[in-house]
């Protein structure tokens, strides 16, 4: 008898369970798709940096050579080819931490979508 009067009570419960459980669900779809649009805005941030960087190393590759032609030559000192050489590493350096970065970011975004960027060659 304690069951018959009991049960609108326990099916008011249940639903508030499902209904608390879909608003969790909810919320933790909407932390998702805020978390990956927020490593998509970090892939595309890191491209153009990349981009970036590696023009402006390939430009003081470029300068390397005529500065080592330049040496050769006797146009300009010791201390003027090392100091294009520190600027020509500094350029590859950061070149190569973008080339990190960005890759990092991509695996973040991999990971977050469950859907492959970099094909495994």
């Amino acid at each position: 008898m304690g069951d018959l009067f009991n049960r609108p009570l326990k099916l008011k419960d249940y639903r508030y369970q499902i209904e608390q459980l879909q608003y969790t669900q909810d919320e933790v779809m909407e932390e998702r798709k805020l978390r990956i649009l927020e490593a998509y805005n970090d892939v595309t941030s890191q491209l153009a940096t990349i981009k970036a960087k590696a023009e402006n190393a390939a430009l003081y590759n470029a300068q390397m050579k005529i500065s080592e032609n330049d040496f050769i030559q006797g146009k300009i000192t010791i201390i003027a080819l090392s100091l294009e050489r520190a600027r020509r590493s500094g350029a590859v350096t950061a070149y190569a931490e973008s080339r990190i970065s960005l890759y990092n970011a991509i695996i973040l975004l991999e990971m977050l979508t469950n859907v492959k960027i970099i094909k495994e060659k």
